[in-house]
């Protein structure tokens, strides 16, 4: 593990908006040491002016902030100083682009490969939101609870939680030519106790139960009628899909259900 840091090195690495916590996961330097290169080098008083600040959500009045909301809600660390962080594989990137622009943070890729550390190319960012809370109910997901907004904007923040904690999953089954298909989110009990409420409003029937040895639970529904409102709930507006690759595989069922004669159309 490097000791050192190069005025080159710091200079790319404050230049390119890291900050000193994200350039010890990419040196292997600790914080302290880069924070002191950079002070030696006046590398923060040239920089701070790039600095971006703090973000608040104030209230959730736009389909982007619904859905940067959601997929926060599902997949974000926040620390105890209200710093939100997200990360997704490089190959979802376009989320954390997205959800950058809505919260005016930079965006970071990192292709390095570690698989004794478990580390894979991922793309991340990192935000302090002043009123998260507000809206997630707490910092810890065992604390934090599925929040009301507007009824217009609730596809779009269903859209970001399944995006960062569900799971569409179907295949043909081997000894019949049948169609098997489920969709699952795991969260904590309080987040999806209040998402099996809201879909239930939806008419979608779900089942929540412990996830086997973890502390966390799965909320999951397989009936073909459910499953295909929720994709008429949360796919509504075609000129609003983040994630691509989830709403391509959820229209590929949608298409071999329909070929099968067992299409679905919400009223």
């Amino acid at each position: 593990m490097k000791s050192k840091l190069s005025f080159k090195e710091a200079y790319f690495l404050i230049s390119h908006g890291l900050s000193s916590r994200d350039s010890e996961k990419i040196t292997g330097i600790s914080s302290s040491t880069i924070n002191l290169v950079n002070k030696n080098y006046g590398l923060n008083k040239a920089f701070n002016k790039n600095k971006l600040d703090n973000y608040r959500f104030n209230k959730i009045d736009t389909k982007e902030k619904a859905y940067a909301l959601g997929f926060i809600l599902a997949d974000a660390g926040i620390d105890n100083k209200l710093n939100v962080d997200l990360q997704v594989s490089i190959d979802d990137k376009e989320v954390i682009e997205f959800i950058s622009k809505v919260i005016n943070s930079r965006v970071f890729d990192n292709y390095n490969i570690d698989r004794k550390r478990r580390q894979f190319p991922h793309s991340r960012t990192s935000k302090r939101i002043k009123d998260i809370t507000k809206f997630t109910g707490g910092k810890l997901k065992k604390d934090r609870h599925y929040p009301r907004i507007s009824k217009d904007l609730e596809p779009y923040l269903l859209q970001g939680f399944f995006d960062g904690d569900g799971c569409i999953t179907w295949g043909r089954r081997k000894d019949r030519n049948r169609l098997w298909h489920k969709v699952s989110f795991t969260s904590s009990l309080s987040i999806l106790t209040g998402l099996q409420q809201y879909l239930y409003k939806q008419d979608i029937v779900t089942t929540v139960r412990p996830k086997s040895n973890e502390n966390c639970f799965v909320l999951e529904f397989a009936n073909k009628k459910d499953i295909l409102k929720f994709y008429n709930l949360v796919y509504q507006d075609k000129d609003f899909i983040i994630l691509k690759r989830k709403y391509i595989k959820y229209s590929a069922l949608r298409l071999e259900l329909e070929e099968n004669g067992e299409g679905y159309e919400s009223k």
